[in-house]
């Protein structure tokens, strides 16, 4: 039976220790047909033209046993993950980094046999004073209004029974800091009220960019799960 397993940022090389053979070795019974995801600041390849630094952390996500999709965060080249071919792969359009790795679009839908998944990009940078402009931070990290539309009509069409993004609706984020509130938790928010408005029959949402691992119980019927070192694994 295929499995799907979710986690938070791994930063390139940073914090890819999380799905080492000692810290993840569930991976050791995994084939291609099973997906790890990891939402967002998946931080590979963050040079322009791939660093041996880079070419060093797609080897390892390419040596796995599974298939490695990320959506991206705001710490991501955004410039370089255009360079990429654009491939489709369960349904989705998605940007083929290697052949095993691929970077998921803002607002695709993966389908696979028991979910859909909504896939949304994105995150502000609380950092962004002290980095430098198309070196270690790019605007793309916020979503287009054209990405958010695109977002939104996949939510409606598609329907869609779990979400995986980077950043958290504003008032999940709220939850976290009562002082936190920027433009993409906004756009988060849009599709919670969008998802509620309509009935849309999603039952989690998984998101990382906050470095905290916590699942927080609502009212909704929707669980809000925030990764960083844990791993949310189920029947894909």
């Amino acid at each position: 039976m295929a499995r799907l397993t979710i986690t938070g940022d791994t930063h390139g090389k940073l914090d890819i220790g999380k799905l080492s053979d000692e810290a993840f070795p569930e991976q050791k019974t995994m084939t291609r047909e099973d997906l790890v995801i990891i939402a967002g600041d998946f931080g590979a390849p963050w040079t322009n033209g791939e660093s041996d630094t880079d070419r060093a952390v797609l080897a390892f996500h390419e040596s796995r046993n599974y298939t490695t999709l990320f959506v991206d965060g705001n710490h991501e080249n955004f410039m370089m993950l255009a360079t990429y071919p654009e491939v489709m792969f369960l349904g989705a359009r998605c940007h083929q980094i290697r052949e095993h790795v691929l970077h998921v679009e803002r607002g695709e839908v993966l389908h696979t046999a028991h979910h859909r998944i909504l896939c949304m990009g994105g995150a502000c940078s609380t950092d962004r004073d002290l980095r430098i402009p198309g070196i270690s931070w790019w605007p793309y990290e916020v979503p287009s209004e054209k990405e958010w539309q695109h977002c939104r009509q996949n939510l409606l069409a598609e329907k869609p029974d779990l979400l995986i993004t980077h950043e958290a609706p504003g008032s999940i984020v709220r939850r976290l800091d009562s002082s936190m509130s920027d433009e993409v938790s906004g756009g988060m928010e849009m599709l919670l009220y969008e998802i509620e408005k309509n009935r849309i029959p999603v039952t989690d949402w998984y998101f990382g960019h906050h470095h905290i691992d916590f699942t927080f119980p609502t009212g909704t019927g929707i669980r809000y799960h925030a990764l960083y070192q844990d791993k949310a694994a189920m029947e894909q």
